[in-house]
């Protein structure tokens, strides 16, 4: 056991990387079918990209080699789903993004909005949620996280803020605004001590408890239990109060009982820490143990992961699930054209705002409670939040000129991408599409890169004035391509490419006809049934694998079931692509999770245990608009022509 623990199990991706292949070759050798050779590509990529042996970029470049080698599809075939239209177009996206974030301008968008809200923790709460949905429909899901994050804890951290005064006089410790009662769930001892520290006004005072405490014991067994629940105080807040704790608490550890009993005296703790240092030891001791504190702060930290990974949902540049989804789509039905910018946020947009509420709704039942509370809706601390918030948007200084641009070209693309194809007005490309031009969303999102560009960044320009430094020299763009080439995630753009490529293959070879199928069966159960076992199956594995990997898996799947059963391709892949955003019970799920499951120092249970009702909950919601709203705005109930070119309109079985 020791050996595979030490020598085995470290190596197991090695090991993984080398064998896979190996055991998957009898697949193509003993079935020498296309069918079979395409399905040992997507069965050793689908294993390659949920366990991430390798990374995720380098697995998706595996179609340019054994496509060709399995005689699938030639090179140039393969290559030329790297490069499609939705990746331009999210290539597009994501440099508009990149000069929000470098500008700031999603940092003052935030700020603002939070500026409006309420200063109570729960419509703080909403505010955060709210904000961060808006960003990640538009910037990445980790932008987003990782902007919110620092801006969520300094607010909490100002709700539960005490008074410092001089840095010794500390009786607003006493206050039921800033100590909630602690719940007694120790030995009476125990409780004693804990009321004793609670009655302290000054550190000289604490430390002449610790020290009646440690004459009235016998010393024979160890530290008392006054000084090992203060090591306990210490230990759950170390390296978050800064040196001060640290150094106060290894003064402390000089005050030990010797194996004799007899007592060693420690110098004065007090002389030993400046005033400052002093007063961030207590506070960092009532906030270790204070349950509002934490449970505030945990539940503002789910918050923004839940409304990250909801907001993605949104727009259909939002997140990768979205994109695999338009490149499919287009891919195996290129005549279909209900799916557009605008049609996607039709369906999306209500559902993300309704999950919003539930998620604020259940993080409130799970952490908050629904009854007011005092000791954090008072007016010092609205206040206290209100000002922190209002510093840090005073801290970006005045708006400008770049900000301002960067706002009326970001407007601009939305409006470009929005109105392409309304549906229910003529869009501004009807004239080509008259003559025979189709024009797509890349081409909106790549002109007003080109302006980024091209527009300059500095007033002076626009004023012709000579720079601070008196050089005379070119000024840079809105964006300039050093950034770009930085922050552009490339990965993410190769798992696309991957994605399509496969798609393609499986529709050449007929693995997706075959697949489709061999799950024709299903025909028999009701079309709403099958929809919520799909949805569930997806949350499941999306919680375990990429979240584009396991739509560029599924989706041709789905389609050609549906074609089998007669039932709408939308009416499966739309929600199933939805739901790969639902992951909210595991930190390696997204990487909003991760973000606050670090920072929030979270047990894996506080995420599951929330996570597990949210899951079910979104996929509620998600369901009841898919039947409802859905029907309505994309006749779902409705097998189209454009699914089956030889079939007519015929109305699902039901």
């Amino acid at each position: 056991m020791s050996f595979f623990r030490h020598r085995l199990l470290p190596y197991w991706k090695n090991f993984f990387v080398l064998i896979l292949p190996a055991v998957l070759l009898p697949l193509p050798l003993l079935i020498n079918t296309s069918e079979a050779r395409c399905g040992y590509v997507v069965i050793l990529m689908a294993l390659l990209w949920m366990t991430e042996a390798i990374p995720l970029a380098i697995t998706s470049l595996l179609p340019v080699v054994l496509l060709p080698a399995f005689a699938i599809m030639s090179t140039d075939e393969v290559c030329i789903a790297y490069m499609k239209e939705t990746n331009v177009m999210f290539i597009g996206g994501i440099i508009v993004a990149i000069a929000t974030e470098h500008c700031k301008l999603h940092k003052r968008v935030a700020l603002r909005v939070l500026m409006l809200v309420g200063a109570s923790p729960r419509w703080l709460m909403l505010g955060f949620m709210g904000t961060t949905m808006f960003l990640s429909m538009w910037i990445s899901n980790t932008a987003a996280t990782l902007m919110m994050v620092p801006i969520v804890q300094a607010v909490v951290d100002e709700i539960f803020k005490e008074e410092e005064g001089n840095g010794t006089n500390l009786t607003d410790l006493n206050s039921e605004a800033i100590r909630p009662p602690y719940k007694v769930k120790y030995s009476r001892q125990y409780s004693k001590d804990l009321s004793a520290l609670s009655t302290v006004t000054s550190t000289q005072e604490l430390i002449r408890i610790h020290q009646s405490r440690k004459a009235s014991s016998n010393c024979t067994e160890g530290p008392t239990t006054f000084r090992n629940h203060l090591h306990q105080l210490v230990l759950a807040k170390y390296g978050e109060w800064g040196p001060s704790v640290a150094e106060l608490y290894s003064a402390r550890r000089t005050q030990r009982c010797t194996p004799g009993g007899e007592k060693s005296v420690a110098p004065r703790v007090s002389n030993q820490l400046s005033r400052k240092g002093q007063w961030m030891f207590l506070r960092g001791v009532f906030q270790t143990y204070n349950p509002t504190y934490k449970e505030i702060r945990k539940a503002m930290l789910l918050s923004v992961a839940y409304a990250a990974n909801i907001g993605g949902t949104g727009t259909i540049t939002g997140t990768g699930p979205n994109l695999a989804f338009k490149g499919i789509v287009k891919s195996l039905y290129p005549q279909q054209d209900v799916i557009n910018f605008a049609s996607w946020m039709a369906f999306n947009v209500p559902s993300c705002i309704i999950n919003i509420i539930v998620a604020w709704l259940w993080l409130q039942l799970m952490y908050l409670g629904f009854k007011s509370d005092k000791n954090t809706n008072t007016e010092e601390t609205k206040a206290r939040a209100s000002a922190t918030i209002k510093n840090k948007y005073e801290e970006l200084g005045s708006v400008t000129l770049e900000q301002v641009m960067v706002l009326f070209l970001f407007i601009g693309l939305v409006a470009l991408w929005f109105f392409r194809d309304p549906q229910f007005i003529p869009g501004w490309a009807s004239p080509w599409e008259d003559a025979g031009i189709h024009i797509e969303d890349a081409t909106a999102a790549i002109f007003i890169v080109v302006l980024m560009f091209m527009i300059p960044m500095q007033p002076e320009f626009w004023r012709l004035e000579p720079r601070n430094d008196g050089k005379a020299k070119s000024v840079q763009g809105l964006v300039n391509w050093k950034i770009c080439q930085e922050k552009i995630p490339w990965g993410l753009v190769l798992l696309l490419g991957g994605g399509f490529a496969l798609s393609d293959a499986t529709k050449i070879s007929g693995l997706s006809d075959w697949l489709g199928s061999q799950l024709e069966g299903l025909k028999i159960l009701p079309e709403s049934l099958i929809l919520i076992v799909v949805c569930i199956m997806t949350a499941s594995v999306t919680e375990v694998a990429s979240n584009t990997a396991t739509a560029n898996i599924l989706l041709p799947v789905l389609a050609k079931m549906c074609e089998l059963i007669g039932v709408n391709p939308l009416y499966l892949m739309l929600p199933a692509t939805v739901t790969c955003s639902y992951a909210f019970m595991l930190p390696v799920a997204t990487p909003p999770n991760a973000i606050v499951f670090t920072v929030g120092k979270m047990k894996v249970m506080d995420m599951v245990k929330t996570g597990f009702v949210m899951n079910l909950l979104c996929i509620l919601v998600l369901f009841i608009i898919t039947e409802t709203f859905g029907v309505f705005l994309f006749d779902i109930k409705t097998f189209p022509t454009w699914a089956n070119a030889t079939a007519a309109d015929i109305p699902i079985n039901e």
